[in-house]
């Protein structure tokens, strides 16, 4: 049943692909090329990173991009030089180096409220697991998620410390671990993140438990089940 629908899901989407393309490439709209830049990367992840397999599409993606640099909106050129940089890091081109140009685009692309910050902290927040040794991407992965501000992005600021957390966690570093699920605590008092707030509460009591702080964990226990039950 599972490998019956991942194939049905793999067959819509490159069967979507190519008129979704098609329209980009006649239209030159900048938000539908983001999201057919979105849209490769899925493709180029479904077909198992295989350069060939998606070589045309790689190009006409990379030809957009390349027009929207020499925009006269700076946002529009801080969008598409993102966007360029993260398909470099999925062919693993120079990818210390779109790093160092991701932390640029990411400091200069904060002093404007336009720039689509969260979908961009997304994107690299989905690179966590791939390049969390890469000093580089631990240095704009740092900076992005500092950068997030106002109610919704503190919920997406809040999912990546959790996430980043849970991985220091993972990796014995209990201390850092709990340093980062502290600072999830306090962007996680608003309702529409009580789900949240209930998770970083449980991994931040098992990293108490962990070093021996016991009081501490109990006390994130008690806060887990008030969480759960009567916050709803």
């Amino acid at each position: 049943m599972l490998i019956t629908l991942f194939f049905i899901i793999k067959t819509e989407l490159f069967r979507n692909f190519a008129p979704f393309e098609k329209e980009v490439l006649k239209n030159n709209n900048i938000e539908e090329i983001m999201n057919l830049s979105n849209l490769w990367i899925l493709a180029y992840t479904r077909k198992k990173r295989n350069k060939e397999d998606v070589k045309s599409k790689t190009q006409n993606i990379l030809k957009l991009l390349n027009e929207k640099k020499e925009s006269k909106s700076r946002v529009i050129q801080l969008e598409a030089e993102s966007r360029e940089c993260l398909i470099k890091v999925m062919l693993d081109e120079n990818v210390d180096e779109q790093f160092k140009l991701l932390l640029k685009i990411a400091e200069e692309a904060s002093r404007f409220k336009e720039f689509n910050y969260v979908v961009l902290a997304k994107m690299i927040e989905n690179l966590l697991e791939v390049y969390c040794d890469n000093v580089n991407y631990n240095q704009l992965y740092d900076l992005v998620t500092e950068r997030l501000s106002d109610r919704s992005a503190d919920i997406q600021k809040a999912e990546m410390h959790l996430k980043k957390a849970k991985l220091l966690s993972k990796n014995d570093e209990k201390y850092n671990a709990i340093v980062l699920l502290g600072k999830c605590l306090t962007l996680l008092y608003k309702e529409e993140s009580n789900d949240k707030l209930v998770d970083a509460y449980i991994n931040i009591g098992a990293n108490f438990e962990s070093v021996g702080l016991l009081y501490a964990a109990k006390n994130c226990c008690y806060s887990t089940f008030h969480g759960y039950f009567f916050e709803r």
